[in-house]
């Protein structure tokens, strides 16, 4: 690799046709190379061999600390303690932070009269009442209020955009500004649904207003068009059932997943955690087991993910591409079947065939596997 990439590179600003003095930087990546993320990811991989009492989360060079206990000084101390040794960490590899850029946020539902002081590099955190993390806005009850009402402010920018391109001036077609309002404020509107369609309902029934005057624009229907006669010409459903929809298919895939995801714990724990918390503490974990049973489905019904063995350097594939005997249609099946086992027996004695075929029509599609010693050689989807 050219040690230039990462040394030696000179910084300058324009404004108009004025420079700046030219700066030399040698540290850090250079800005749109191809290998920059790569690199910056191995730069900050050792980031998670600190050994601490903290949970941490990474992404690109945001980082996020997080802890959780009952007991309040030793929470805080916690995290104090991680915070220390990731201000080691950064001193060491000349990263520098940024506490005033920092926030912190305080999960409870209990006021506290203690406000949780943390430090990084000897400067405080300053606390805040929201946090937005991966644009998706946190509150310390967990209520989505703030969330939800900046999906609205959002959503009524997209909804001014629907209007002007619904003018019969400009004549775009019901099918395109559909497709519009399913690409931008649906979209918007799903981003993050898995958390915040725990909401309470009528939190969850402010998004519905702005989504529903989007489909009456793009259909040109009036105003008072009851909302069952909407969702028919307009083939949407209403967002809470589609969130409750990417709510069910999250869950499902986490539970499918199991030890291959880091969520799959907290649903496969669902019945042993559910007498742990207070009534008001598992929500959550109720409507869970709820969304399953909508579904007719428990949780050992789910085909659990089965990660595809390694493919190792002496393991030998052999494709054959060219014509072979028994591939001819103008002969009869028992005939192509007797010159199949002819061919093959000699060439895969010790090993295993799975010989496949496809075929479908309107209605069905098919998928022909022979195995040999199974007693099955066909399944149909």
């Amino acid at each position: 690799m050219d040690s230039k990439l990462l040394t030696s590179k000179n910084n300058s600003n324009q404004m108009e046709k004025h420079f700046s003095k030219i700066v030399t930087n040698n540290y850090g990546v250079p800005q749109g190379s191809i290998l920059s993320p790569f690199l910056f990811m191995i730069y900050m991989s050792d980031i998670f061999e600190i050994q601490h009492d903290s949970h941490l989360l990474v992404y690109a060079d945001d980082i996020f600390l997080y802890n959780s206990g009952t007991n309040w000084n030793k929470t805080i101390g916690e995290m104090q303690e991680s915070l220390n040794k990731i201000s080691v960490w950064c001193k060491k590899w000349k990263l520098s932070t940024s506490p005033e850029k920092s926030s912190l946020l305080n999960f409870s539902r209990k006021r506290s009269t203690i406000p949780p002081l943390l430090k990084i590099c000897d400067k405080p955190i300053p606390e805040v009442k929201s946090l937005k993390i991966l644009g998706i806005i946190f509150d310390p009850n967990t209520t989505w209020k703030n969330h939800i009402n900046y999906l609205r402010q959002k959503g009524f920018k997209y909804l001014n955009a629907i209007k002007a391109l619904s003018s019969p001036k400009i004549g775009t077609r019901s099918d395109h500004l559909l497709n519009i309002i399913n690409a931008t404020i649906r979209s918007i509107f799903d981003y993050g649904s898995q958390l915040f369609s725990f909401s309470s309902n009528s939190n969850r029934q402010k998004l519905e207003p702005i989504y529903n005057a989007a489909l009456r624009l793009a259909l040109g229907l009036p105003r008072n068009t009851p909302l069952d006669l909407l969702r028919a010409e307009s083939m949407n459903g209403n967002i809470n059932s589609r969130h409750n929809f990417l709510c069910q298919k999250f869950i499902t895939k986490q539970i499918a997943l199991k030890d291959w995801s880091p969520n799959a714990r907290l649903f496969w724990n669902i019945d042993s955690n559910f007498y742990k918390y207070r009534e008001k503490e598992i929500s959550i974990f109720q409507k869970t087991i709820n969304l399953l049973q909508e579904l007719c489905i428990s949780k050992v019904d789910i085909l659990q993910w089965i990660p595809p063995p390694p493919i190792y350097d002496n393991r030998k594939i052999n494709i054959y591409t060219h014509e072979l005997p028994f591939q001819n249609k103008d002969l009869p099946d028992d005939i192509v079947q007797n010159m199949f086992n002819d061919y093959i027996q000699p060439k895969f004695n010790n090993n295993i065939i799975i010989a496949t075929d496809g075929s479908k029509n309107t209605n069905q599609t098919s998928i022909g596997i022979l195995i040999p010693k199974k007693k099955f050689d066909k399944i149909s989807y």
